[in-house]
């Protein structure tokens, strides 16, 4: 899954999964919940069980009171929202406790990465974008993907 599309949040805070994400979602969830998770970088991010499992296991060895991973795992765990791969194909609900988190509203951005999606408040999304042309005009070098091809 790669790309980025514009979506609306309905008043329930609800929203479609793109066609050309799901059926891959679906695969990749081998009949396993999804995993709908707050991202330190301020989205929200569906894994399928399978790339969610290395995650938690990696959190769950954190311990609870080291002052900066700590609170990342306790936010990262806590915010757990299971989703049906029968439910992909409908509308998803996200909980109003995530967006509240994550700041979406009507407006978002569902950004695909692998076999995950980042849904993203259309805010941040922009202000995203922006860094990664700030990075690439200041530090060119090391940001350059493309030495070697």
């Amino acid at each position: 899954m790669q790309g980025v599309v514009p979506l609306t949040l309905d008043a329930k805070g609800r929203f479609v999964i793109p066609v050309n994400f799901r059926d891959e979602l679906v695969a990749a969830s081998e009949s396993k919940p999804l995993v709908l998770s707050w991202n330190p970088n301020g989205s929200l991010t569906l894994y399928p069980d399978q790339d969610w499992q290395p995650l938690y296991e990696k959190l769950s060895r954190i311990d609870d009171f080291d002052p900066w991973r700590g609170p990342v795992k306790n936010v990262m765990l806590a915010s757990k929202q299971e989703i049906a791969p029968k439910d992909v194909g409908d509308r998803i609900l996200i909980a109003s406790g995530l967006r509240e988190m994550a700041g979406l509203e009507k407006e978002i951005f569902v950004a695909g990465f692998g076999r995950v999606l980042q849904i993203w408040n259309k805010e941040q999304w922009k202000r995203q974008c922006m860094l990664a042309t700030q990075a690439f005009q200041k530090k060119p070098e090391t940001v350059n993907f493309w030495e070697g091809l």
